[in-house]
């Protein structure tokens, strides 16, 4: 290792660009590897992710509050099923203290189909009433006094009063987005109405089928009674409109997010698989064809230990050796390196949409997070091991060939870069170009799609989301914006052109429809 590390101080430019390349390649190799491991860990969260499913069709994973009675009926298959939907930012009213938290609706079913989730306090047996309330964690930190029970405890939730009957775990980095708080589905508004299946959109409905059951016997059931409760009209008479998706399926589903839980971009996934290749074979090939055009002065140290008695195989693990130990330092380097960058990273591959977040939904992407668990650690330590062991492969088996005639000649010296360094350095120019040009076309694209034409009056316009359960509370804000100097203008309203995309239906006859957007 000494004559290794003397070989690189008398090359300071050669270590310089070596240990930079590697150490920024590795870096992006960690955060994106990280991030696309997270992802399909968050899409296969549930250890009964083959039998879970959700109702939806090709826009939606939403359909209406009846499904849940529909499956128990007529699927005998279903083991346990379950409905949620989203609460709009509901208020909680605490002394004089007003918290906006974010919750679902749901039943106490929903602890059954996803048992990953579970009450910390309370027993979801006793989550059973319209005013039954359940809380996270978080929350019940910022409501308890002196740490008292909360279990049993009404609080005000929008104007109406709740009790307290369970604290689960927080949900954090899960399938579902996190909640403060969980009310009873049973009093909802959908509750009270006639069973009908007229709206679609607004509830989701989960359930897992039993372990003995044909998972696609029991999808072609449920899209056959999906297809028998819709009107065609809500699929444009397509065949295969509704559907059960599995529960990684409801993950990487892309355009029908129903803000309840996470959303994935599996083509963003297989884009980013191919980057993170393509950076870990041009990290690879830099560092072999720097090796390889620096053997030759390395030459008369091996030819001299093969003098002094050193077999083939001694020369061929010292310099796998020697790369190993390289790679771990540059591993530690890019480690550092990624910590620093995972930000940044986090805004570039965001799916956020924009119109979910001014709805309050939150951002449904799964966030990168720099990781050092034992799994992680030992994941490294494997890469390390393995990737040292590939760079430093090649060079070691031309080191290991040379032999004090060679030397002497300069015969092996001249073949060897005629043939192999040759062929490196035209392969690693063809990956730098690919990589250089995909770069190029990404960024353009990113500019058109900032720039592109809105076709609206945009400018000096702003939008804010803010909670207000009446519009005399809408007009007190309004009036108070009016007022201040740089406002010219004000109006409310819910969401912005473009922003909600509902139709509505009328049936005039038996012939005729009238959508009405």
């Amino acid at each position: 290792m000494k004559s290794y590390l003397k070989f690189l101080s008398r090359n300071k430019l050669y270590t310089a660009i070596e240990a930079v390349g590697l150490a920024v390649s590795l870096a992006f190799v960690i955060l994106i590897g990280s991030y696309v491991v997270q992802q399909y860990e968050v899409a296969h969260e549930s250890p009964q992710w083959k039998r879970t499913f959700v109702l939806g069709s090709d826009e939606f994973l939403g359909l209406t509050y009846w499904d849940k009675e529909e499956l128990e009926m007529n699927i005998p298959e279903v083991e346990a099923a379950t409905r949620a939907a989203m609460l709009w930012q509901p208020l909680i009213r605490e002394g004089n203290q007003l918290l906006q938290c974010a919750g679902m609706e749901a039943d106490a079913d929903f602890f059954k189909v996803f048992p990953e989730y579970r009450l910390v306090e309370g027993s979801a047996d006793d989550f059973v009433g319209k005013e039954d309330i359940l809380i996270s964690e978080s929350l019940a930190r910022k409501l308890s006094v002196d740490g008292d029970n909360l279990i049993g405890k009404v609080i005000n939730v929008d104007q109406s009063d709740r009790t307290i009957k369970g604290v689960f775990a927080d949900f954090d980095g899960t399938f579902f987005m996190p909640y403060d708080i969980i009310t009873h589905i049973s009093g909802t508004w959908a509750a009270e109405q006639e069973r009908n299946f007229g709206s679609i959109g607004n509830y989701t409905t989960w359930f897992r089928v039993r372990e003995d059951a044909d998972p696609d016997d029991v999808r072609a059931k449920v899209s056959a009674l999906l297809h028998k409760n819709y009107d065609p009209i809500w699929s444009a008479e397509k065949v295969n409109a509704w559907k059960a998706y599995r529960m990684d399926e409801a993950f990487f589903t892309t355009g029908n997010s129903n803000g309840l839980t996470r959303q994935g971009n599996a083509q963003m996934l297989r884009l980013l698989t191919v980057v993170v290749l393509l950076l870990l074979l041009s990290a690879i090939f830099n560092y072999v064809n720097l090796s390889l055009a620096l053997t030759g002065k390395r030459s008369k140290e091996m030819a001299t230990r093969r003098l002094l008695g050193a077999d083939k195989t001694g020369i061929l693990w010292k310099y796998i050796g020697e790369s190993v130990a390289f790679t771990a330092v540059c591993f530690g380097a890019a480690l550092l390196l990624a910590d620093l960058l995972a930000p940044m990273m986090n805004s570039l591959v965001s799916t956020a949409d924009p119109d979910e977040l001014m709805l309050g939904m939150g951002d449904t992407s799964v966030r990168l997070s720099f990781m050092m668990t034992p799994g992680y650690i030992l994941a490294y330590i494997a890469g390390i091991l393995l990737l040292g062991t590939i760079c430093g492969l090649l060079p070691a088996i031309v080191a290991s060939r040379y032999e004090p005639i060679d030397v002497i000649k300069g015969t092996l010296r001249r073949r060897n870069k005629m043939v192999l360094s040759k062929v490196f350095i035209v392969v690693q120019n063809v990956l730098s170009v690919f990589l250089i040009a995909l770069a190029l076309v990404m960024e353009v694209q990113m500019r058109h799609m900032l720039t592109r034409p809105m076709h609206a009056a945009t400018e000096n316009l702003y939008y804010i989301e803010y909670s207000a359960q009446n519009y005399d509370m809408m007009k007190l804000f309004k009036d108070k914006v009016e007022q201040l100097p740089f406002v010219t203008k004000a109006g409310v309203g819910r969401g912005i052109p473009g922003l909600i995309n509902m139709t509505m239906g009328i049936k005039v006859d038996e012939e005729h429809h009238v959508d009405m957007r």
